[in-house]
């Protein structure tokens, strides 16, 4: 497995996280007896069958990638000695090992339905992919099991009791001994895997079927490696320009833009002679849009995206320049970029552009952001604090 620093994205995340599991649970399956430690071809063949299994979460484009964290570490904790966590946890890690387990088994998968495709008349059998409804719907029947399991439990030590109980039937893990082994084998690295996770922002599901529409497109586009004309530069904190107001900006019948802030930001260039001394200072806008579009399934997706100001501009006087937008918003959010940078065309006839990235001002932007995450959390703890009393 690998080592924990080098993890630098939430697929190396989820990839490890697969790694460690089948490792966990070969471990388990020898302890238990189930398979011969002795017996490479028994090994390998439990091996195959765990990597199908947290696979078909891995790779369900129908579940959030902290879902998919979420079940795969379940799986994981339902198998150590599990004193040290609290109601909550244990509910969730009851509830999420459950959901795991019957994913693997593809009980929550979509209903067969077989359709023919029109141009090569081959079957696609939907049951292969997880139905979120499915998952929802077991969820809430999981909790409601939690209810009525611990309805007659007088203390939380004993509504504990009664948690760990069911958690351990879900892989028959009831020796602590077995528990113990378990534990000393993953538990610290499982630990320090989920604060590396916690550090690293993942792609969203609506993202990654936007991504996948894009790659559809052909368009090329490259890093711009001429730095001639590079300023050297810093900026000021992102402010809202509170004059500039929401707006369509684009639209046909597959996709739509929309224009959702405009950010005035200062811009100090530095000389190139003498790197302490400011020889202009400049204001820069920076506009924040959506992009919304139809999945395969007919669902409206969306996300959101930072650019330069003129993108509506370019949208209707340039011909045929949307698949660069929508090429540069793909290589930015692939790269965890907030702002896709300037994009320049190359070639039209052969489909190739440059895109020129700007590190001080995505620091900026990524700044704003996270300023605006922090507030709407604080507002809905407010809220929920509300509702509760």
């Amino acid at each position: 497995m690998k080592n924990i620093r080098d993890i630098k994205t939430i697929d190396e995340v989820l990839e490890t996280l697969k790694e460690l599991y089948i490792a966990n649970m070969t471990q388990l399956a020898i302890l238990q007896h189930r398979v011969n430690k002795t017996d490479k071809e028994q090994i390998a063949n439990l091996e195959r069958k765990l990597k199908n299994e947290v696979e078909t979460i891995i790779y369900s484009d129908e579940l959030e990638t902290s879902e998919k964290i979420q079940y795969i570490r379940a799986a994981i904790e339902c198998t150590y000695n599990l004193d040290d966590k609290n109601i909550d946890e244990l509910e969730d890690i009851y509830v999420s090992a459950m959901i795991q387990k019957a994913i693997s088994s593809n009980r929550l998968n979509y209903d067969k339905k077989e359709e023919i495709q029109d141009e090569d008349n081959e079957q696609n059998n939907e049951s292969d992919e997880i139905d979120a409804n499915k998952v929802a719907l077991f969820e809430q029947q999981l909790e409601n099991n939690i209810e009525e399991l611990t309805k007659s439990a007088q203390t939380d030590e004993k509504k504990k009791q009664i948690l760990k109980i069911a958690i351990e039937d879900i892989n028959m893990v009831k020796e602590s001994d077995v528990k113990d082994k378990i534990e000393a084998f993953s538990k610290e690295y499982l630990q320090r895997l989920m604060k590396t996770s916690n550090n690293i922002k993942g792609i969203s599901k609506d993202e990654k079927a936007i991504l996948k529409l894009i790659e559809q497109i052909g368009v090329k586009i490259h890093d711009d490696k001429d730095t001639t004309d590079i300023e050297d530069c810093n900026y000021g904190d992102l402010v809202k320009d509170r004059s500039i107001k929401k707006k369509l900006i684009f639209q046909n019948t597959n996709m739509l833009f929309k224009r959702l802030a405009q950010f005035n930001v200062g811009k100090s260039i530095r000389n190139n002679d003498d790197n302490n001394i400011i020889s202009r200072i400049e204001n820069k806008n920076v506009t924040q849009y959506e992009f919304v579009t139809l999945s395969k399934r007919g669902e409206m997706i969306s996300l959101d995206f930072f650019g330069e100001d003129n993108l509506e501009q370019q949208l209707h006087e340039q011909e045929n320049y949307l698949p660069y937008i929508l090429a540069a918003i793909a290589k930015a959010k692939e790269e965890g970029r907030e702002h896709i940078g300037k994009i320049t065309i190359l070639d039209k006839d052969l489909g190739t552009a440059v895109v020129r990235y700007d590190d001080k001002l995505e620091t900026r932007v990524k700044e704003l952001k996270e300023r605006n995450e922090n507030k709407c959390d604080s507002i809905n703890q407010t809220k929920d604090t509300g509702n509760r009393e």
